[in-house]
């Protein structure tokens, strides 16, 4: 009962505050945005620092010596090249679900070794190794850890959009 009450003082604060406007318009304002993306950023970053510390990627070489490329670096790159073996193979290890970012990782001195770096959706740390075989990628090992939990902060204003939304269409 108590959330209803403060869901409905907050649905009625935004009408006395003029922010009816982005709700109506099924969009969120640009300062929820910015601090969604940057809560993203944030987490991101985070995942990733616990990914190179599990599997200890950068212990034996200077991380320098490596170069990263996301899912969305190889999609562009597709892009401009075009379809062949070698981009399918890596789609197939880019591609499905996964938390933060996904990224591939090849020492600059061993092009033909590559290591993909993610924390799948049960918050495990995965690194997948790769090696050129020719024209294609092929998976030889794949390492799981339990990742870290991280505390980051929870943005409340999509909620309270999601709130105004419901307010507006209550009382349209």
């Amino acid at each position: 009962m108590r959330k209803i009450i403060h869901s409905m003082i907050i649905c009625c604060l935004f009408m006395t505050t003029g922010t009816t406007t982005y709700a109506a318009n099924n969009d969120l304002s640009e300062d929820c945005k910015k601090q969604m993306q940057e809560t993203r950023e944030e987490y991101g970053k985070l995942v990733m620092s616990d990914l190179l510390h599990s599997f200890h990627l950068f212990d034996e070489n200077n991380e320098e010596d490596y170069i990263y490329f996301t899912a969305k670096d190889l999609w562009k790159n597709q892009l401009l090249i075009g379809d062949n073996k070698l981009f399918e193979s890596l789609k197939n290890q880019m591609s499905g679900s996964y938390r933060g970012e996904k990224r591939m990782y090849i020492r600059k001195s061993d092009p033909n070794t590559s290591y993909i770096l993610f924390r799948n959706v049960n918050s495990e740390n995965v690194m997948v190794t790769l090696v050129r075989n020719g024209e294609e990628w092929v998976q030889v090992e794949k390492k799981i850890k339990q990742g870290k939990k991280f505390g980051v902060k929870e943005i409340k204003c999509g909620d309270e959009h999601f709130m105004q939304k419901m307010f507006d269409n209550l009382y349209p």
